[in-house]
């Protein structure tokens, strides 16, 4: 496939504009503060982390 027809998929702009780390939310510093311990509190238990609702 190439990168043309790609980025003609309908989620290929979401995947790509998506922030794929919890330093790429710009201007949710508490947010993602406490998401943060969520994260580390469900490793350090060894479990998934419970369902999570982003918005924006």
């Amino acid at each position: 496939m190439s990168v043309i027809e790609e980025l003609k998929r309908p989620d290929a702009w979401d995947a790509k504009l998506r922030p794929k780390r919890l330093c790429d939310y710009i201007g949710q510093d508490e947010i993602r503060e406490n998401l943060a311990v969520f994260l580390e509190a469900a490793k350090r238990r060894g479990e998934a982390l419970d369902h999570v609702l982003l918005f924006g």
